[in-house]
């Protein structure tokens, strides 16, 4: 299944840096937001993710028109400076540029977005039902996964993927019968700036580590036989 990314325009990269534009490291970016009267923060991911975690006082703007530019100026009319995240850079990196032509107020980016803000310890709003792993990995993280010398399989997966739930019953059954196997779950809304790193754009995808290194993988729904063929 395809993982749909929330967009900007091509437009947008391809937007001129813009001075009035500038990348925070997360301790940089809380110090500022901090040191602002009226910060005005933008939370730009989906809307699932910022009901589970955020950061405190975000607001959620999880899809941008350009049509609704002039309304948003509205809202910045009160702020003194802008802040906006989205999942891991990228887009906010592309929205801040897009909008510094139109807002004549700083505008401060999230560097590596909330999966940053997370790796660093940074404090976040939580508003599940339970207290929840986030497991944001880097590629450094990833790789420790599979230097490991037990056989592990890797499964990026997402909440909303029918086939991904299909995936994890079968590996859920693989486990019952190969308890030595080492299963890892991650989530690809969450990591996306991983999966970016590994040129994951379909879901679910395996790994298989075999003795410290990457001897298989694949994207879709795969049967237990054939995973079993790779073990």
């Amino acid at each position: 299944m395809k993982i749909i990314n929330w967009t900007i325009l091509c437009l947008l990269l391809t937007s001129k840096v813009s001075a009035q534009v500038q990348v925070l490291e997360p301790m940089a970016f809380k110090s500022k937001i901090n040191l602002e009267p009226y910060p005005f923060l933008m939370d730009i991911r989906k809307t699932s993710l910022y009901n589970k975690y955020k950061i405190k006082k975000a607001v959620n703007y999880p899809e941008f028109q350009t049509q609704d530019l002039d309304k948003w100026k509205e809202t910045f009319l009160n702020a003194s400076a802008v802040f906006i995240y989205c999942q891991n850079g990228l887009d906010s990196d592309n929205l801040a540029h897009y909008i510094s032509d139109s807002v004549k107020i700083p505008i401060y980016v999230l560097d590596g977005g909330f999966e940053n803000w997370t790796r660093q310890s940074m404090p976040y709003v939580y508003s599940g039902n339970k207290k929840e792993n986030l497991a944001t990995y880097s590629i450094l993280d990833f790789n420790a996964l599979g230097s490991s010398s037990e056989v592990v399989i890797i499964d990026f997966h997402a909440s909303w993927c029918k086939p991904c739930k299909e995936q994890n019953t079968i590996l859920e059954s693989l486990k019952n019968e190969f308890p030595e196997i080492k299963i890892v779950k991650l989530d690809a809304d969450i990591n996306q700036g991983l999966c970016k790193n590994l040129d994951i754009t379909e879901i679910p995808t395996l790994f298989l580590f075999k003795n410290k290194n990457q001897v298989w993988r694949h994207t879709g729904l795969v049967k237990k036989s054939e995973i079993k063929s790779k073990l």
